[in-house]
């Protein structure tokens, strides 16, 4: 793990931090092998052939869709049916989730525009919008967001809180522009952030001119390349 000496412009707009927790060391993951062979790394069982060589692999990951891609379709939820990633959002104030199903609005689930994971996810994403909020809910108990994250919440401007939680981030590779844009954000909480594959951080918080409160605690930038 490196220690970060500058940032450039990841804080560009943001002002006003009282607290920015410094990073800390995960202890290695074991991998348990035997005839089925579990990759905690990758969430994945192989089942192994004790006769043949092949090897069939059964998805337990539950992985959401490219971070521009979600940022996109959660606008359009919002209201602005002809949104892109570039377009600024005014009408999400909250993004959280959703833990019940019998929450969730008729004709949600199995419903292919409402989905923010991939085809082959263990379990589908659903999102939806109601009255400022996004919701989003799956039966899996861990999401593992897309490699390539970036731009995932850029230009929601008026978000001021982000469920995290339930987020795995530990194979994402770019968090690009991540939060650029949410003027709005006053606290933000990646204690949880596993950032030790990520190699492009650039912009990362610019536009956060309200955030006061960062939690950095659990960042790893060994493999960061781009800070700009």
């Amino acid at each position: 793990m490196s220690k970060v000496t500058s940032v450039g412009s990841m804080f560009l707009n943001t002002t006003s931090l009282a607290e920015i927790k410094t990073p800390k060391v995960n202890p290695p993951i074991e991998l348990s092998i035997g005839k089925t062979m579990y990759d905690a790394s990758n969430n994945e069982y192989t089942k192994i052939d004790s006769t043949t060589p092949t090897k069939t692999t059964l998805r337990t990951k539950t992985v959401m869709i490219d971070g521009h891609k979600f940022n996109a379709k959660v606008k359009q939820l919002a209201g602005n049916v002809n949104a892109t990633v570039n377009t600024t959002d005014n009408n999400i104030t909250k993004i959280k989730r959703e833990t019940n199903i019998n929450n969730v609005p008729s004709g949600v689930i199995g419903n292919s525009d409402n989905i923010v994971s991939i085809s082959d996810s263990y379990r589908p994403v659903y999102v939806w919008y109601k009255d400022g909020t996004i919701y989003y809910y799956s039966e899996s108990s861990i999401i593992y967001l897309n490699q390539f994250s970036y731009s995932m919440f850029f230009k929601i401007s008026k978000v001021t809180v982000i469920d995290l939680s339930v987020f795995d981030t530990s194979n994402v590779t770019s968090m690009s522009s991540l939060f650029s844009g949410c003027s709005s954000l006053t606290n933000l909480d990646l204690g949880n952030f596993d950032t030790s594959n990520v190699t492009n951080m650039s912009s990362m918080f610019s536009g956060c001119s309200s955030l006061t409160n960062l939690d950095l605690g659990n960042f790893d930038t060994s493999n960061v390349t781009n800070m700009s």
